[in-house]
């Protein structure tokens, strides 16, 4: 390769060009030893057009190879590889690394670890019970970076693909590249990165092989007998929603459905899944994996292919992991209306807020006025349990003044007051942990839910129609329908849930809500 052509000095200056630096993020070129790279689907790129004439214009001579996009991909990759200074024996150090820390989280059933690099230094955190831990292990900001470039270019199942620091990239690494040590509870971990203003972050996802503490039943996720009732009804058509805010275990929650619905057929209904991937093995579920996409416009339209195609295959009953977009909604809506059973999720906070978050994507909301089309929704968040041991009753508050004057001084006290004066005695706050909860004073999570079904002459539903949203919403407390707030309440009541920790979740402890329960 001839590199006589450009001087040192313009070959740094071309480095550091943020024309370069955005066609390397789109990976469409890449630039070595004084050579353009240029992906031969991308020659009339405007951005590369620009870069050339750039070029000419400062007398940067360089010279121009066409060359595939893999090539452009592997030439992008040993770059960033050589500008954070990863030597084979680094990588090897940040892979140990990688899997000393996953080891720690599956140990604690975490949720998610955080790898976060800003200028003073690099710090990991793992979400156990829904709140963040920082773990002490002591890293550098390059130990940061070089930590997140070996986990996605080397662990990641889109393995030689380049980390790109400076855009959002999303992964999953598959069990086989986990330590044997966690491959009997860890089925795959999701990648998600992002960069930050002063460094970067890489969420990491444990996708474990069972969830919520191994529940194998509504009941044991957390359901009251009413709910379960209403969501166990057999259908032969018609959707189900389960919605809430990512981690509230909705996931958790259909891999339960579907498991009941197998058993229950005893395998005369054919149930498939499409997921974005699979967090969990279900047995008797085909499940259709979608994952590895570098863009969401690339996993949108890949997603939504498959789901047209599952449904050429003769499914009874089928899971769509997520509706993000109104092409996904209307999918989802047209199977039902074909004569499928289907279970989806969305991102809603209430069953009533889905309704209305549909017809803000473009939903036509009478597609959903028949209840053999739309079933209804299932709305969950999970709160945590108190650990039986250390737990601090109402009545021991005296003993800790430092507790009782925080609970005074944010008003939970005062908003107790309708509870306190018929379950003082039932009233419990979390401790500061013992050898049984792992020093944390949680002994796990539970499903608070509220649910919309839709019936015959639902009244909820004309309102609905009639997008009338707040008389909707009254309409369907006055049937008689529980709250997630009054579902908390009674945890509160069983002296099992800390009630600030339900007002982290939800929203201030309320009267009306209160004389309802």
């Amino acid at each position: 390769m001839d590199t006589n052509n450009v001087t040192p000095i313009a070959a740094t200056l071309l480095e550091n060009n943020p024309q370069l630096k955005l066609l390397r993020d789109k990976g469409i070129a890449a630039y070595q030893d004084g050579t353009l790279f240029i992906a031969e689907s991308y020659v009339t790129d405007s951005g590369v057009v620009s870069l050339q004439a750039y070029c000419k214009k400062n007398n940067y001579r360089i010279n121009k190879e066409i060359v595939t996009l893999d090539k452009v991909s592997e030439i992008n990759n040993s770059t960033v590889s050589s500008e954070v200074g990863i030597s084979n024996d680094s990588k090897s150090k940040a892979i140990q690394t990688f899997h000393e820390i996953t080891r720690i989280a599956a140990q604690a059933n975490a949720s998610d670890i955080h790898i976060i690099s800003g200028k003073n230094g690099a710090i990991i955190k793992h979400r156990v019970n829904g709140d963040l831990i920082t773990i002490p292990v002591s890293l550098t900001s390059e130990d940061g970076d070089l930590l997140r470039s070996a986990i996605y270019t080397n662990l990641t199942s889109i393995a030689g693909r380049s980390y790109m620091p400076s855009k959002q990239q999303d992964a999953i690494i598959p069990i086989e590249n986990l330590s044997r040590h966690i491959q009997k509870k860890v089925n795959a971990i999701r990648v998600a990165t992002t960069p930050l203003d002063n460094g970067g972050l890489m969420v990491l996802r444990l996708l474990y092989d069972t969830g919520l503490d191994n529940a194998n039943s509504l009941s044991d996720l957390g359901y009251t007998e009413k709910q379960i009732s209403i969501i166990e009804k057999k259908h032969s058509t018609g959707i189900t929603l389960i919605v809430g805010p990512t981690g509230s275990g909705k996931s958790t929650t259909l891999k339960i459905i579907l498991s009941a619905l197998n058993i229950f057929y005893d395998g005369r209904k054919h149930i498939m899944s499409v997921e974005d991937p699979p967090e969990y093995s279900i047995p008797g579920v085909n499940q259709i994996p979608v994952a590895n996409m570098e863009t969401t416009e690339d996993r949108d339209a890949v997603f939504n292919g498959v789901v047209r195609a599952s449904l050429r295959l003769d499914p009874d009953i089928i899971m769509i992991g997520e509706i993000r977009d109104l092409v996904t909604a209307i999918i989802a809506l047209n199977a039902a209306m074909t004569g499928h059973d289907v279970w989806a999720t969305l991102h809603a906070n209430t069953p009533l807020g889905a309704v209305q978050r549909l017809v803000l994507m473009g939903v036509n909301i009478n597609l959903m006025a028949g209840p053999s089309d739309f079933r209804g929704v299932v709305s969950q968040r999970l709160v945590k349990i108190l650990c039986p041991t250390c737990k601090i009753s109402f009545k021991q508050l005296s003993d800790h003044p430092q507790l009782y004057e925080r609970l005074l001084r944010s008003g939970t006290i005062g908003r107790l007051t309708p509870i306190i004066e018929s379950y003082e005695n039932d009233i419990h706050f979390r401790g500061v942990g013992c050898a049984h909860c792992n020093e944390t004073g949680i002994k796990g999570r539970s499903v608070i839910a509220e649910i919309f079904e839709n019936t015959r002459n639902s009244k909820v539903m004309e309102l609905l129609i009639a997008q009338k949203w707040p008389q909707a919403r009254a309409q369907w407390l006055a049937e008689g329908n529980k709250t997630m707030m009054m579902h908390a309440i009674e945890l509160i009541k069983q002296g099992l849930v800390d009630p600030r920790d339900v007002e982290d979740i939800l929203d201030e402890i309320y009267y009306e809500e209160v004389a309802h329960v």
